[in-house]
């Protein structure tokens, strides 16, 4: 019944290292693994906690700081009552072959040099505790001779009674040997020898350490190598062998456990393929890839992260090799992060375990700052970010929205001009209808006396609507690429000249006009651009009740500007960021249209139109831009 709960309990491993790091990540690792941890920091309280807790195998570091390792491997070993005890040395300081053997000597059951693969340390472990669990039934079992063979043929390894020289005889091999195709009995009777079975590559080796291993006088070794079975099939094994000594000390057999470690040995290179493969895709990924961990500050609070490594991707975003960024903190290759609120960000992540992902513009090296799209996965105690430059694709994403706005704005424009379109045809028929009978009921009362103001008040407003119905539907219309041509600026100027004279006669005394010869043609609307040329020179007339008005043309910088100066109270700043939109103007009697079809119409021709104030004077200016075609 004792043994039967003592096959059922998991086996209890007591961790001895004053290294409260060390000895923390080798806690964990065994628990991991399904033992029942136990730990201590000194050797004292090592020998203590064994007397008290009977733990099956001791992890001892070498040097702690009451006691040499090997002094407190003698104290378990030497008392009867805790020498069966498994002691397994892991040291890091002194590995060499002198302090092992040493240490063995002294009674250690292993020792395992770091640093060592964890899954290599969980093995040898189990497979120490496995010896023991055989070990122990031989002792219990050797008067019982058919219910040991029954134990150990059952077993998934291959038990082994060597004789000592000349040729290391199999006197005894458990059944085990048939998953292999070989019957005991193929080497207890001398048909074969074990040596026959081993790999051809790897035959040497083994015999050279074993050589050795003689030669040294040592208890025990563990090998792992290649076997053939029957069939040809190559099997991974790991040997555990014990030298069997007599009272004398002289060694009189040699016992030892073979384990099949196939599949683990398949698990690891499968593994070690999967590194390289996931490695080789991270190093060609277009993304820049980085592992980092966390930096504690003195409070336990994460103040800071640390590269542990990166792609050839991450090298180039970061504009600095591999060798010049791991080891730093982000804090100090990226300071720009840490205003942006990354560390926390990151903090946060390895917190709750949850990965996420933003964006941001940022600027690195002092080059243009770009767009970035990260990714944050937690691993352990640090993170796995990826960083990609969106930059291209948010300006891709930019300007489709800039095309969808003037595709909504070119859509509305013609749905107003449309609408306008329409509009002024409903008014402007009424329009005339008034403006035809007001006429004629003037020829008919013969408009004398009091109703003849009251005739001209109606006709001349009529007049002002029906102007601001054809202003409007300029505003809306577009200007078609056919209605283009070759264009002097001069006729331009005299046309626009003209119009004001009739439309305002009283203006004509004004006006200056400073045109330099060889001006050059435009390719042009030339009603359109005489149109705007004659707003812009109205919008003056009607700011400067008395004074000179001068329009002024010149050519520069592969442009023709055409300037219309004023002497009139100038633009009020109220006024100045909303001069040109519509029925915006601080004249009571104006409509308000003027300034918008003058920059509707440099637009249509590639134009701009500006205001300000004069520098030279009061009044105001007002420049409108024109490009230069030299093939109009």
């Amino acid at each position: 019944m004792k043994e039967a709960l003592e096959t059922l309990r998991r086996p209890v491993i007591l961790v001895v290292d004053d290294d409260k790091v060390s000895r923390t990540l080798v806690v964990s690792l065994m628990d991991k693994a399904g033992f029942e941890t136990l730990a201590a920091e000194t050797g004292s309280e090592c020998i203590e906690m064994v007397r008290r807790k009977s733990p099956d195998l001791v992890l001892l570091d070498m040097n702690l700081p009451d006691a040499k390792g090997i002094d407190v491997c003698r104290a378990i070993k030497g008392d009867p009552g805790l020498a069966d005890t498994l002691v397994v040395h892991l040291s890091s300081s002194e590995t060499s072959s002198g302090v092992q053997t040493a240490a063995l000597d002294a009674g250690a059951d292993g020792y395992v040099a770091k640093p060592v693969d964890n899954m290599e340390l969980v093995a040898r472990i189990r497979a120490l505790l496995r010896l023991r669990n055989v070990e122990r039934s031989l002792r219990q079992e050797l008067a019982r001779r058919a219910e040991l063979q029954s134990i150990i043929n059952g077993s998934p390894t291959v038990a082994v009674l060597w004789g000592t020289a000349p040729v290391l005889a199999v006197d005894y091999i458990s059944e085990g040997i048939r998953r292999y195709g070989y019957e005991p009995d193929d080497f207890t009777s001398g048909r074969m020898t074990y040596a026959e079975i081993l790999h051809p590559d790897d035959a040497a080796r083994i015999s050279e350490a074993s050589r050795a291993f003689f030669a040294e006088g040592r208890d025990e070794y563990v090998q792992t190598y290649r076997i053939l079975a029957r069939d040809g099939r190559v099997r991974w094994v790991e040997d555990y062998t014990t030298a069997r000594r007599d009272e004398a000390g002289a060694v009189h057999h040699f016992q030892g456990v073979i384990l099949d470690i196939t599949e683990r040995k398949r698990a690891q290179e499968a593994r070690r393929e999967s590194d390289r493969r996931f490695r080789a895709a991270v190093e060609s990924s277009m993304d820049a890839f980085f592992l980092v961990r966390a930096l504690d500050g003195e409070d336990g609070a994460i103040k800071d992260l640390v590269f542990i490594d990166m792609n050839r991707t991450g090298e180039a975003f970061a504009g600095m090799p591999k060798e010049s960024v791991v080891g730093r903190r982000i804090s100090e290759v990226f300071p720009q992060l840490k205003a942006l609120g990354f560390i926390t960000t990151c903090a946060r992540v390895i917190r709750d375990g949850e990965a996420t992902e933003h964006e941001f513009p940022i600027e690195i090296g002092g080059r243009p700052p770009r767009w970035i799209r990260y990714q944050l996965v937690p691993i352990g105690d640090g993170l796995a970010i990826t960083a990609r430059d969106i930059s291209r694709q948010k300006r891709a994403e930019a300007s489709r929205k800039a095309r969808d706005l003037q595709d909504l704005r070119d859509q509305t424009a013609e749905t107003m001009w449309q609408l306008a379109k329409g509009l002024a045809h409903e008014i402007r028929n009424p329009l005339f209808a008034i403006d035809a009978n007001v006429a004629a009921l003037a020829k008919q009362v013969q408009a004398a006396g009091k109703a003849a103001p009251y005739m001209r008040y109606i006709r001349e407003h009529v007049k002002r609507l029906d102007s601001l119905m054809k202003d409007l539907l300029e505003l809306g219309r577009p200007i078609e690429e056919s209605e283009f041509g070759p264009c002097e600026v001069a006729w331009v100027i005299q046309a626009a000249m003209d119009k004001i004279e009739i439309d305002f006669p009283d203006a004509a005394g004004k006006l200056v006009v400073q045109v330099p010869d060889g001006l050059p043609r435009l390719r042009a609307v030339p009603g359109k651009l005489t149109l705007a040329l004659a707003h812009l020179i109205e919008n003056a007339i009607e700011s400067l009740p008395s004074g000179r008005i001068e329009i002024r043309a010149e050519r520069a910088d592969g442009r023709l500007f055409l300037r219309v100066y004023d002497e009139g109270p100038g633009i009020p700043p109220a006024l100045s960021s909303s001069l040109f939109q519509p029925f915006i103007t601080s004249k009571t009697a104006h409509p308000g249209l003027g300034l918008a079809l003058a920059r509707h119409f440099a637009e249509a021709h590639g134009g701009t139109v500006t205001g300000t104030n004069r520098m030279d004077g009061p009044g105001a200016v007002f420049t409108m831009s024109l490009p230069i075609f030299e093939n109009p």
